[in-house]
């Protein structure tokens, strides 16, 4: 059994979100305000998620998968 771990797509989604918020987070504009908030908790909870997996998912994950080959030898 395989297991998959998602960090991966976790920082291509933080890279995608700081790239779709960065105009309006930069710009000057009122609505930007109220944006820029919003790019800063996204930002946040997204590199708080890519840790968790990096330190906790991935090391069980791995962990997982040399018991498994242990198992079947």
């Amino acid at each position: 059994m395989r297991v998959v771990c998602g960090f991966g797509l976790v920082m291509a989604l933080f890279a995608i979100t700081i790239v779709g918020f960065l105009p309006l987070a930069i710009s000057k504009a009122t609505a930007s305000e109220y944006v820029k908030s919003l790019f800063q908790v996204v930002a946040l909870s997204l590199a708080i998620m890519g840790a968790w997996q990096y330190f906790y998912v991935m090391p069980a994950a791995k962990k997982a998968q040399e018991q498994a080959a242990q198992q079947q030898q």
